[in-house]
């Protein structure tokens, strides 16, 4: 097993190769919402909450980048202290490791309010439906100030899994967990509800590959690598190990990355991104009536003008913009009929 400084270069080592990746999936995001077929979207076109929050995530996990490189240099070639290396990274009240420890956590919280908002998106914004998603973050987030203040306070050596850290720490990710797991769930039931409601009125030779179908895999590819990365990390804690400093550090850089992504490939699909609309059932009927009419010199056969009805039923039809298009909608179920008189 390596020691703490081998963990510590190890997860260095790693990170900066996620970074790559998240600074180019950044980049494309950053296309993705601010160009529209080559173009620059006006002002009112751009999807500021995105951006904002892309932006933060981007930022955070470059600051981190650059205190671990700090970090390091102060372990192995400024600091002198008694203990070398070792001394560095297990010193709790260090600006440095108190910094780094606030950046996971933040990152994850962030992370997780992203999530709860595309649940409240793909709900037509019911705060009803995440109330619990809410409160499971809320707790997530006084954990998270009570790990950074007991860590501020400490003044004392040891590493992050300190006990005098464990209950806040075990409550976060556990919160956290719980909470991307629900939330998860509710996403994909609810585009698997509503692409199950428009297949019923698709005809039963129409071979498709339905839109809300790749909207799901996306959203389950994404959220799993982010759940994934989240669970590993609350594992190393639990178990008490310093692969911690590993799982923590790559997890900072996959919070951006599945962000970055899912604005990616649903800028690929467009127009028809995150806009969910059903098949338009039409049927028309047509009504001649022929009336018979008998007088003296005989019957009369009579025609009327024929009369159309014509009936169409939307199912299920509801649209976010979430990348930055300014389309609005809700779920609904309108049937309108027409009359015209030939």
């Amino acid at each position: 097993m390596f020691s703490l400084p081998g963990y510590q270069l190890t997860g260095v080592f790693l990170e900066t190769l996620f970074y790559g990746v998240n600074a180019t999936s950044f980049a494309f995001c950053l296309r993705s919402l601010l160009t529209n077929d080559g173009k620059l979207r006006r002002r009112e076109g751009i999807n500021w909450i995105m951006l904002i929050i892309g932006s933060t995530l981007f930022s955070i996990a470059s600051l981190d980048v650059f205190l671990n490189f700090t970090w390091c240099l102060q372990a192995f070639i400024f600091d002198n202290r008694p203990g070398g290396a070792t001394a560095v990274f297990t010193d709790l009240g260090n600006w440095i490791t108190l910094t780094t420890s606030a950046t996971v956590l933040l990152q994850t919280v962030i992370g997780d309010g992203v999530l709860i908002y595309r649940c409240w998106i793909v709900y037509s914004r019911s705060w009803r439906i995440i109330i619990v998603s809410i409160l499971l973050w809320i707790g997530a987030t006084i954990s998270m100030a009570f790990v950074i203040h007991i860590q501020a306070t400490l003044h004392a050596s040891g590493t992050v899994t300190a006990r005098k850290l464990e209950p806040p720490n075990r409550s976060f990710w556990i919160l956290s967990i719980v909470q991307n797991l629900l939330t998860t769930s509710l996403i994909v039931g609810r585009i698997w509800f509503v692409d199950r409601q428009n297949s019923k009125y698709l005809s039963a030779g129409y071979q498709r590959t339905s839109e809300l179908k790749k909207v799901m895999r996306r959203i389950i590819e994404s959220g799993l690598l982010y759940t994934l990365a989240v669970i590993i990390t609350f594992i190393t804690y639990a178990c008490r190990s310093n692969a911690l400093y590993v799982a923590s550090k790559v997890e900072k850089q996959i919070v951006g990355i599945a962000f970055n992504l899912i604005i990616i490939r649903a800028s690929k699909s467009r127009p028809n991104e995150y806009t969910m609309t059903s098949a338009t059932v039409e049927f028309e009927v047509q009504m001649n009536h022929t009336s018979s009419t008998t007088t003296g010199t005989g019957t009369t056969n009579t025609r009327t003008p024929a009369v159309q009805l014509a009936i169409s039923k939307d199912y299920y039809s509801f649209s976010s913009k979430e990348d930055g298009d300014s389309r609005k909608g809700e779920p609904q179920h309108a049937t309108s009929i027409s009359d015209t008189r030939v």
